[in-house]
């Protein structure tokens, strides 16, 4: 959906009123909001359907998450042995 800045749609109707005021018709507009009302409408009534069909919520959890360690990247291990090294000056 587009939003519009509303100073935006303002400069359009006067620009188009200043361009023709004895056929400038504002109506049109009203009837537009209308149906787009409508149309929101009309779908959250078929979305409140939707969810009483399916008991199953829209998003699915996550997984589990798997026990048990995991070993360490070669680059860390390698990243700690250096800086053992510098540390304690063993190696």
């Amino acid at each position: 959906q587009i939003k519009t800045n509303p100073a935006a749609v303002l400069r359009g109707i006067v620009r188009k009123y200043r361009a023709d005021p004895e056929s400038f018709d504002p109506s049109a507009g009203f009837g537009n909001a209308e149906a787009r009302r409508r149309r929101a409408e009309a779908e959250k009534r078929l979305q409140a359907v939707l969810e009483a069909r399916d008991p199953v919520p829209a998003t699915s959890p996550l997984p589990a998450r798997q026990s048990g360690s995991r070993p360490r990247p070669a680059g860390l291990d390698a990243m700690l042995r250096a800086t053992r090294q510098v540390l304690h000056m063993t190696g």
